[in-house]
């Protein structure tokens, strides 16, 4: 299935003279590091298309136990978290109600993936 977040990522060299003690340590010269993504958010228009359910925010509840339960995977975690705009579960309170797009393959292309 698609939708890794770290497929297809770009990366970055990063440079001795800027992390020089870190690089002497390992005998490296050099280190390719990931650049982090800006995924887009859904439209209006599209989140209206990806059939989404609504979920209170209980006491157990975890974004990974949430993607497990609607897509088998619980990897998937983070679909969940970046539609409803709020990257950790720190974010949520009890009783906060969030979306969960059913249409898992549709938010992916949304994003890009």
């Amino acid at each position: 299935m698609m939708g890794i977040r770290y497929d297809n990522r770009q990366t970055v060299q990063v440079l001795k003279n800027y992390y020089k003690s870190f690089l002497d340590k390992r005998n490296l010269k050099n280190v390719n590091i990931y650049k982090t993504p800006i995924l887009p958010y859904p439209t209006p228009e599209e989140a209206r298309d990806l059939n989404s359910i609504r979920h209170t925010w209980g006491t157990g509840d975890r974004y990974y136990k949430l993607a497990y339960k609607y897509y088998g995977d619980q990897e998937l975690w983070w679909v969940i978290a970046h539609f409803n705009q709020k990257p950790t579960e720190s974010h949520l309170e009890l009783g906060d109600t969030i979306l969960i797009p059913l249409n898992l393959d549709l938010m992916l292309e949304i994003l890009g993936l």
